[in-house]
């Protein structure tokens, strides 16, 4: 039985053009209609992380980047004893490819897709083109292998613009911006919850795997313990807090570590001002002589139901032929 929940959790409609994930919040649009893409030629390999496996791909004559991504990791989830409803909603809101499509379907909801590398779309990968995928990928990670319940649910990826090698994770002088972005991407109720080097290329976020994006399970779990009080609401306040303003912390860490390793330039932007006080947990001895739980904004205060930019139902346009995007970089390329 147990089996058989997961495999419904992890089921999606079947459809022209449905968006993904099917659940309350943003969705992302399939790259083709019905998630397809027959004339679809893997170019070269990227990056393999134990979570994904990223391609260079060519469509149309067009350049991307195409992230596969494995199942959700069965026996982790299943073991916390989840009704069939809950079990849907944890995968809807934990699985790396859910939480990428969710993601970027709140920045396009809002009209900041430009922010970050551009993403056109899932894919859903047929029996040929896994087979291809898989005879071609050096080292498959271990959620990319079938297990018997899950053979009827296919590869998925997302399709994203393909950002040449040899451009940089970022310069001193894209820190500002990138500051701002991160300042805006909370706004909008998404905590990307992964900030470090090689998630940038040319100074944009490039991977949003780990991201929670309003409206998410965990989050109005926590709220509702706070409202209820107790010993639980005061776990929740502690989580809460930490996640309100990871984003921003790692950002600051990634700044610091930059200077250490004497990459370029001395940057000084920070979202804390002071580092000693840039500890999330620690921060909540502190709160009571004055310093601030984080510099804000919260992603978690996001209204996402009365918030919605308006977004037309067709398919989102590809680069034309021909065309390639990207920054400059020095050094080798990691994309996830």
């Amino acid at each position: 039985m147990a089996n058989e929940d997961f495999l419904h959790a992890v089921q999606f409609p079947r459809g022209k053009n449905i968006p993904l994930p099917n659940c309350e919040g943003p969705k992302l649009r399939p790259f083709r209609p019905f998630g397809h893409v027959h004339n679809l030629e893997l170019v070269n390999e990227v990056a393999v992380t134990n979570l994904s496996v990223v391609w260079k791909i060519k469509v149309d004559g067009v350049y991307y980047a195409l992230k596969v991504f494995g199942f959700p990791l069965a026996n982790d989830i299943l073991a916390a004893s989840l009704s069939r409803d809950e079990l849907r909603m944890r995968v809807d809101h934990t699985d790396f490819f859910n939480c990428e499509c969710r993601a970027y379907g709140r920045l396009e909801e809002t009209g900041h897709e430009n922010m970050v590398v551009r993403c056109y779309g899932y894919v859903l990968l047929t029996h040929g083109q896994e087979k291809t995928f898989r005879s071609r990928t050096s080292t498959c990670p271990d959620v990319l292998r079938r297990v018997p319940y899950l053979a009827g649910v296919p590869l998925r990826g997302i399709v994203k613009e393909w950002v040449p090698e040899g451009t940089e994770y970022f310069t001193a002088a894209m820190a500002p911006r990138m500051r701002r972005d991160l300042k805006t991407l909370n706004r909008i109720g998404i905590a990307n919850r992964d900030i470090k080097e090689n998630n940038y290329l040319g100074g944009k976020l490039v991977d949003f795997g780990s991201a929670w994006t309003v409206p998410h399970y965990q989050v109005d779990k926590w709220k509702k313990w706070i409202e209820e009080g107790g010993k639980r609401a005061e776990h929740a306040i502690e989580e809460l807090e930490m996640e309100r303003g990871i984003d921003q912390d790692s950002f600051d860490h990634m700044m610091e570590e930059w200077n250490e390793m004497g990459q370029g330039p001395r940057i000084w932007v920070r979202n804390f001002p002071n580092r000693r006080y840039s500890n999330l947990r620690s921060r909540q001895s502190k709160r009571s002589r004055g310093y601030p739980a984080f510099p804000g904004p919260d992603p978690f205060s996001y209204d996402w139901r009365g918030s919605k930019k308006t977004v037309t139902p067709a398919l989102r346009k590809s680069p034309r032929r021909g065309k390639t995007r990207g920054g400059r970089r020095t050094r080798k390329v990691h994309v996830s």
